[in-house]
């Protein structure tokens, strides 16, 4: 049902507030990590990329632990591609403002997202700030934490974080019955 959502999506040339915010949501709760984007594609390319963040932010900053994660996951592919296929013209459209959009948008983004990832006690959330503050892998600022989903999940277990298991087997559902 929701990619039917997207596929219809994809094909209009005007998306309205309700369509941008319902995109948006499936995006949140995607599971699939190479799909959770591409709800996003349609959105970015109507509104750009700093209305895109303001949206996410909003689940971020309010939303329950699961939006929060979602969020987290989603800034990944918050980018405006240069060039963007528009299936209803059947071609490729240009999109002049991305990459100063890109840069701008990114660099505050990523000064508020090292900021609340210092402050943050929470594992599990701390463990996906590595997806939206990527650009930061190599350095210290993960130290110590879970590399991977299995070793997150392995230490949850050891620790009884029972309520953060629960979510992350709800976010990785064919993971879970690996533990």
């Amino acid at each position: 049902m929701k990619y039917d959502y997207l596929e219809k999506m994809k094909a209009k040339e005007r998306l309205s507030d309700n369509e941008i915010k319902k995109l948006i949501r499936y995006a949140i709760y995607e599971t699939d990590l190479s799909s959770n984007g591409d709800f996003l594609k349609p959105c970015l390319v109507q509104i750009g990329v700093k209305d895109v963040s303001a949206k996410i932010y909003e689940y971020y900053k309010n939303g329950t632990i699961r939006e929060k994660i979602g969020a987290l996951k989603l800034w990944y592919w918050v980018r405006e591609d240069v060039d963007y296929f528009c299936t209803k013209r059947k071609k490729l459209i240009k999109n002049k403002h991305a990459i100063k959009n890109n840069k701008t948008e990114y660099v505050n983004r990523l000064e508020l997202l090292k900021s609340d990832f210092k402050k943050c006690n929470d594992v599990l959330l701390k463990f996906f700030f590595q997806w939206a503050i990527f650009t930061e892998r190599d350095s210290s600022l993960f130290e110590g934490l879970p590399e991977t989903v299995p070793e997150l999940k392995g230490y949850l277990i050891e620790k009884k974080a029972m309520d953060s298991l629960r979510i992350l087997n709800i976010m990785f559902p064919n993971l879970a019955a690996e533990f």
